[in-house]
């Protein structure tokens, strides 16, 4: 799909003023927030609404529509898919990550052959989805590698996702003509002064390379985009805001592809790296009934990594 040069998210990203969208969320009377919940239909516009600390007294009421339209849209169905590891090489040095170039880390990338033997293990535990992930090193996780291991795997699995480094248009459909339908890409933060903090060499450093991948991807006509955020990097709610946003875009933009919102959380697993902000059980669960209340079409996943 062709855009105009200024017509990208980053456009509209660069539109939003971040101390005025977190003044909105934060002072959301409770009363708007009872009306917001008795509404058929929602849109973008009652993200904040529903972010909101005062939706926070809602929570039941919020599940429960939640539930509703999920039952509505998708029935009882679960989609399971499980990851494969090609390498923990990473270029990249980024505060919260175990694959961090600065990490002591004994280093393995798999060939061809054990990635085509992890996959047959999967397969005959009856998954048939692979989401094939690695550290950001293109220049170990190459286009032929990755070419030829989608190749192998098509033997035996209907769907296969990637969740490893950026790349152009061109080079995503290279990989679509290959096998590969799906494409997992989260930002981790949508802010850029905590995405600076906590980046700190290498590749993954650039923001708007990164932030404009899923359109890359669309435009290579991938068949569903993943994105999302790492929850405890920085204000779970403007956060949201912002991956809300972004899957609005997305979804306005490149209608032919399904959109899939993930919500991964981070958390404390060791001393080296202590979680900004912690994001609790009950702030995750209002994020994703918001999330299901807006996109009620959209793809949400739940990892339990």
């Amino acid at each position: 799909m062709l855009m105009k040069k200024n017509n990208n998210f980053f456009s509209v990203f660069q539109k939003v003023i971040p101390d005025t969208v977190r003044q909105q969320i934060h002072t959301i009377p409770e009363q708007k927030a009872e009306v917001c919940l008795q509404k058929k239909r929602f849109t973008f516009q009652d993200i904040p609404t529903l972010l909101s600390p005062a939706m926070g007294k809602h929570i039941v009421k919020m599940a429960r529509k939640s539930y509703l339209i999920t039952r509505q849209r998708f029935g009882n169905v679960i989609q399971l898919y499980a990851p494969v590891y090609l390498s923990n090489e990473c270029f990249s040095t980024c505060k919260y990550c175990g694959f961090s170039f600065d990490n002591k880390i004994h280093r393995v990338t798999l060939s061809t052959e054990e990635v085509v033997n992890e996959g047959i293990v999967l397969y005959k535990q009856g998954f048939r989805h692979v989401l094939l992930v690695s550290g950001d090193a293109s220049k170990i996780i190459t286009q032929q590698y990755l070419k030829t291991i989608v190749k192998e795997l098509k033997k035996y699995f209907h769907s296969i996702s990637i969740e490893v480094h950026p790349m152009s248009s061109e080079e995503y459909a290279e990989l679509v003509d290959t096998g590969v339908d799906s494409l997992t890409l989260y930002q981790e933060t949508y802010l850029p002064e905590v995405y600076k903090e906590m980046h700190i060499k290498g590749k993954k450093t650039d923001f708007k390379w990164r932030l404009e991948a899923p359109e890359r991807a669309g435009r290579a006509g991938l068949r569903r985009i993943g994105i999302g955020f790492l929850l405890g990097l920085a204000d779970w709610r403007l956060e949201g805001y912002y991956l809300a946003l972004h899957a609005n875009y997305l979804m306005k933009h490149f209608w032919q592809s399904q959109i899939s919102i993930s919500l991964p959380r981070l958390c404390q697993t060791s001393k080296k790296f202590q979680i900004p902000h912690p994001v609790k059980d009950i702030h995750l669960v209002q994020l994703l009934c918001a999330f299901r209340l807006v996109f009620p079409d959209a793809i949400l996943t739940l990892s339990t990594r």
